[in-house]
Formats: structure tokens, sequence, C-alpha cells
């Protein structure tokens, strides 16, 4: 019967004798500790760089020639053919690698011919061209450029003093922000920021994710600090106790520095979207009030959508006047009015569903048609989208533009 080598004489075991090989890292080897910035950036601006350039060069060459570069320019000798690719996608985890998606200029013209939507910003209606499950991402990242955008259009505007942001909760907000700390990461000229949350965290503390306060660790860097002015206060109140709420000690200040903001990020939702936070919090009106009819109430008035957690119908706001509204720091006919003044910005994030990838169409047209709903002065919304908001017979003939390159 062969006898069981003891466990302190396996070669892997034995550390003196050299043949113990530590366990890979995320990286070929590496652990992300031991990726020095400098490394992994130089590694992928050569990569791409050689990709930039063209050429016939097959994988394989490629590769190697960026070993070459990093060895020539850098001095760096420890990068090898099978640390190429898991150095990129660090970078890629890092935010030092962006993709920049693409705009569908025309549908954003045809949109502006047929609704009238002429005299504003050469960029007031962006269309992302991309249609896969991840529109969502690339919308919010489009949305983050143009935000990136307004800021400095507002910085340059005045001598000095922070640009005041407030962004709402949920998941586009988090994606918006993300992509914008990313981008103002690595902008010198980057002004002091001050962010205010427009509404309530409420239930969205089950998901921290979609909170404002969580939002600071992507936005903040170590050339500035942001500051932060919260709303912490209940997701809805009774109509008929809300002007004595937004007098109330807790939330007194936030309703009061509201007219400090200067750009507004928000996002929309349909009435019949499960996954909007507004259907959300009328689940939990009912939970604390079953005799409560909010939800009816709000379908008798044709409720087709909301922004910012305010309900509008096809033609107009819609405003109860009992039952239970969301606690903002401004109604729609603020947001159309800071949209309208040319001094301040709203920049309404349309693009499909995170969760579900459903359009939010019947919810942007009464946006676009209705000038007293009109609350944006900038939005950015994905392909889909746009083309359901025109005719059928525009629509074909702007994808076929778009598709053709003409």
């Amino acid at each position: 019967m062969a006898r069981r080598k003891p466990k302190d004489q396996s070669p892997r075991a034995d550390s003196t004798r050299g043949t113990h090989k530590p366990r890979p890292g995320k990286a070929g080897g590496w652990r992300r500790a031991q990726l020095s910035k400098g490394v992994i950036f130089a590694v992928c601006d050569e990569f791409f760089h050689l990709i930039e350039r063209g050429g016939k060069k097959d994988e394989r060459k490629r590769v190697a020639s960026v070993i070459a570069a990093i060895r020539a320019n850098y001095g760096i000798t420890d990068v090898t053919r099978q640390r190429v690719y898991p150095i990129i996608s660090e970078g890629v985890r890092r935010g030092m690698v962006l993709l920049n998606p693409p705009l569908a200029n025309r549908l954003a013209q045809r949109i502006a011919d047929v609704y009238g939507l002429h005299g504003m910003d050469k960029q007031a209606i962006r269309v992302v061209d991309v249609e896969n499950s991840r529109a969502h991402g690339h919308v919010a990242f489009s949305a983050a450029r143009l935000a990136q955008r307004l800021i400095h259009k507002i910085a340059d505007s005045r001598s000095g003093g922070p640009v005041h942001i407030g962004l709402g909760v949920g998941l586009t907000s988090l994606k918006v922000a993300r992509a914008l700390g990313r981008l103002l990461s690595s902008d010198p000229h980057c002004p002091r920021l001050v962010v205010h949350a427009l509404c309530s965290p409420g239930l969205m503390k089950t998901d921290p994710r979609g909170v404002p306060t969580s939002f600071l660790r992507y936005l903040e860097n170590r050339s500035h600090r942001i500051e932060f002015v919260g709303l912490d206060a209940l997701p809805v109140v009774r109509w008929a106790d809300y002007q004595q709420f937004k007098q109330s000690a807790p939330v007194q200040e936030a309703f009061r520095r509201a007219e400090e903001i200067d750009i507004v990020v928000t996002a929309i939702a349909c009435a019949e979207h499960v996954h909007g936070v507004w259907n959300h919090y009328l689940k939990y009106i009912s939970s604390i009030d079953p005799q409560d009819h909010t939800g009816e109430l709000l379908k008798q008035a044709g409720w087709i959508g909301d922004v910012q957690y305010l309900p509008y119908s096809q033609r107009a706001p819609i405003v109860l006047g009992q039952g239970y509204r969301s606690v903002v720091l401004f109604d729609i006919p603020d947001l159309v009015r800071m949209a309208r003044s040319g001094e301040k910005y709203v920049l309404v994030v349309a693009g499909p569903c995170a969760k579900c990838r459903a359009t939010r169409t019947p919810a942007l047209r009464p946006l676009v048609e209705e000038a007293g709903l009109r609350v944006w002065s900038h939005l950015v919304t994905d392909v889909r989208t746009a083309r359901e908001l025109l005719p059928e017979h525009w629509s074909r003939r702007a994808a076929a533009r778009e598709t053709s390159g003409g």
C-alpha cells in the first residue's frame, strides 16, 4: 500500500525550493494593487493608438508592437503578451477607456422640424444611435458629456463661484453621475460643484445606489470636493399638508437654496411603467393608507407620465389637490420657467428602461408637443424612442438616411 506523502513535502507548499507559484491575480498574474496607473494607461494608449493608425497588422503583431513601445518609451520590461489584454481590461474598469456613442443628428433634426422646436441650442436634442441592451448606459454617458459642457458654460458666464447641479434619485441619475465623474476627473478646468438632491430619497434608501448622497463618490476627486445639499424627508406628503411641510425645519433649507441650482438633471417615466419610481411611491402610499385613492384619481385625470415624480396628462400637469404628492424642489411650472430662462438648464434624460428596455415614448411625446409641459432645455434620448416620436413616414425616411450615412 502506497504511503501518503506528508503535506510539508508537497512541492507546491515548499517555498524554499522556489517552485511555489502565486495564485493568478486579476490581470495576468498581477493583482490590481500591483498595477501602476501609468503602466495601465501606457498599455491602453499604445494599443488603441495602433488601432487608430490602422494598417494590416494582425493581432499578434499589434500586441508585440505594444510591448516594444512600452519597453522603448517607458523602460518597462515586465509587460508580456499574456498581460496586455488583462491590463487593457483593468484600464477599462478604472475608467481610462471610454466609449463615445454616436449621435443620430438627422433624427434629432427631424424631431425639431416635426414639433417646431427651432431657435434652441444646437445641441438641445441629442439622439444616441445605439439600440442594444446597454442603450440606457450610453444615453446616460451622452447626457453626462452634455452636462459637462453646460457646467463649463455656466462657469464661463460668471466670475468664480461654484456651479450648482440638481440630481434626482434612481438608476438614470446614478449612471449620469458616474459618467460625469469620469469625465470631470480628467478635466483640469472643472469648477467647484454643489450637488442638490431634487427630491427625497424616500424608498430608494432600500437601494442606496440610486440616492444622490451615493453619487458624491463618483463626482469627487482629489482636486476638489463636492458640497451637498440634501432633502431628508418622506417621499410623499398629503396635498393638504404640503405647503406647511415645506416650512418645516428639516426641509426649509433645501427649499430655500433651490434657487441656487443652475442645472437640473432628471428623467421621466410612463404611467404604466412598473419600474417607475412614482409607481413605487403609489404602492408605498397604499401600504400606509389603504383608504387612499391617489392612483385612481391620477388615472381619471389622464395620467400618462411623470417627470421628477410629478404626473402629467397629454396636455398639462396634474394637480389633484387631494390625496398624496411627491416631495420635490421644483414643480412642473418651475421646470418650464427654468428651461425657458436661458440662464439655467434642465437636462431631461429619456432613454429606455435599464431593467426591461421599454422606451418611454408615451411619456416623452407631451413634453415635446405642449409648450406648458416643455420642462427641458436639453433632451437626450435613444434612437428607438426618437423614431417612435416621429410620424411613420418621417421615421422610415430618417432611419434610411442614418443607415446610409446620407
